[in-house]
């Protein structure tokens, strides 16, 4: 499972939804979350339990909460 929400200021009743855009050959580990107005760049990788608070870079990976880049081996 992974969430993704639209909203920053819930109930917002739609006014302020925002877009998440998950490009290609992204992965995307169990139980992360994803904030709104999110970018997650090509062959990026967030691992499992991430909280997403900020746009990810193509080909970088991100743990945590809130996720943070990690050198990859």
């Amino acid at each position: 499972h992974v969430v993704f929400t639209n909203d920053k200021h819930p109930p917002s009743q739609g006014k302020s939804w925002e877009k998440t855009i998950i490009r290609s050959g992204v992965v995307i580990g169990a139980n992360a979350t994803i904030l709104p107005g999110i970018e997650i760049g090509e062959r990026a990788i967030v691992g499992a339990g991430a909280v997403v608070t900020k746009s990810v870079e193509a080909g970088k990976t991100v743990v945590g909460n809130p996720a943070r880049y990690i050198l990859a081996k």
